[in-house]
């Protein structure tokens, strides 16, 4: 997985797959990522042919703001809830956590942070379960 402010790229996302937006409540003090969190909204990418989730061996780079001939974004807004909407495209908020999400084996997440200015951002990963 790979996540700019511009775009975000999937390679072999296994059966799951999430952007989720987050308001971090607690921040852990060694790795720099929210420890604790609450889940404002998760979006997914779905296939515009077949309107089913990224296929777990897809790749795919995705540009925020632009139209995908392949996939569009299936939004939840509350994220416990089946409601949900479909659009083109997303765009990311300035100041604002996203939580990467992947499952291949293990489950591999990634936190996303973007200041609101181009090019400024930081991107953590969280280790292992296994790794401690």
């Amino acid at each position: 997985m790979n996540m700019t402010d511009e775009f975000v790229e999937i390679s072999r996302p296994g059966q799951v797959f999430g952007l989720i937006e987050i308001e971090a409540i607690k921040m852990d003090s060694v790795f720099g990522y929210p420890s604790e969190e609450r889940e404002i909204r998760s979006m997914t990418l779905i296939s515009r042919r077949t309107g089913k989730q990224i296929a777990p061996n897809s790749y795919a780079k995705i540009y925020f703001g632009k139209k995908n001939n392949h996939y569009r974004w299936r939004i939840r807004h509350e994220v416990s809830l089946a409601d949900f909407v479909e659009t083109d495209t997303i765009l990311l908020k300035p100041n604002t956590w996203y939580r990467l999400s992947r499952e291949i084996g293990v489950y591999n997440t990634e936190y996303f942070y973007w200041t609101g200015i181009k090019g400024d951002f930081i991107v953590k990963s969280k280790p292992d379960p296994g790794a401690f």
